[in-house]
């Protein structure tokens, strides 16, 4: 069987984390029976028990050791050169997948090939995250969404929030970028893109890869019928 979706899970010492995320990919994967998915989970160098509890729990996944942490962009794109599917998917480890949230990704990737796609990231409190949903890097974020002491008070603020980052909606939506905690897009988009840009070890990797993506006429949508809880 043709392997439908990858899904990368790059882990650096988030054995719990890591447990639940997988096992919410497997209740998923029941809903996607006649569909084939692909786990690879990339050990960014952990010393906690990561590793060793994905060979246990989990031995269908695919597991790529690192000796040391590579970061997340370098990290991931070990996973994405590995992948076989038809779409590949970035998902952090501290993540939960909420039922039938994949199959509504998958099932909209099919229609919109031209396009990446994002779940709606929500947190605990049931309230989506919405700084998960940037407009590009601008002159309000630096001075208003980057002071940690304005930050709370900027989001809740329409007109100021509606400068620094995208607002939810019923519908899936256009974005400036998505969030590499879980950004799916066919093969032959991330071909087309290309990988992850190493010279970001940490942060700001997806921004990249997204700015490339529109000046390639892509489309960056978020669907909010598929949802996946975030760890705080």
């Amino acid at each position: 069987m043709k392997t439908k979706l990858s899904i990368i899970i790059l882990s650096w010492n988030t054995e719990k984390l890591l447990k639940d995320c997988l096992k919410s990919i497997e209740k998923e994967a029941e809903i996607l029976k006649k569909q084939k998915i692909e786990v690879i989970v990339v050990d960014n160098g952990s010393t906690d028990e990561s590793a060793e509890m994905v060979k246990k729990d989990f031995p269908e996944a695919k597991l790529i050791k690192n000796n040391k942490n590579l970061g997340f962009a370098k990290g991931n794109n070990i996973g994405i050169n590995k992948a076989q599917g038809e779409f590949i998917m970035l998902l952090n480890s501290d993540t939960v997948l909420e039922k039938g949230s994949l199959k509504t990704l998958l099932d909209f990737g099919f229609l919109k090939k031209d396009s990446a796609l994002s779940p709606l990231l929500f947190l605990p409190n049931n309230k989506p995250q919405i700084d998960y949903y940037m407009k590009f890097p601008n002159l309000w974020q630096i001075f208003l969404y980057h002071n940690p002491v304005l930050r709370q008070i900027v989001l809740k603020v329409p007109f100021l929030q509606k400068k620094i980052c995208s607002k939810p909606e019923e519908k899936p939506f256009m974005v400036d970028q998505l969030p590499g905690a879980a950004l799916l897009a066919s093969k032959k988009i991330w071909k087309k893109v290309g990988l992850l840009d190493e010279d970001y070890s940490f942060l700001y990797e997806d921004v990249d890869w997204c700015y490339r993506a529109r000046k390639k006429k892509i489309n960056l949508l978020v669907v909010p019928d598929s949802k996946v809880r975030v760890s705080p």
